[in-house]
């Protein structure tokens, strides 16, 4: 089930934001962003890198799950 279009406007500002603090990068679950190469090979209008978070929200099974994170991001 994918998310694309369905989260939040400003979605993907709030996770680049989180990845440009983070020095380790992003983790949910087993699934992690690095911050590195992440932040220079993409920006955040980029469709890849919003498939990059689509791809790690898919990890998330449970629906209220994916939610919740999706409302704290």
């Amino acid at each position: 089930m994918g998310s694309l279009g369905l989260l939040p406007n400003n979605f993907h500002e709030k996770v680049w934001y989180i990845l440009l603090r983070t020095p380790e990068g992003m983790q949910l679950d087993d699934y992690a962003i690095p911050q590195q190469p992440t932040l220079s090979d993409l920006t955040v209008q980029e469709m890849n890198f919003a498939l990059l978070i689509e791809e790690m929200l898919s990890t998330i099974r449970d629906p209220v799950h994916r939610e919740i994170i999706v409302e704290v991001g």
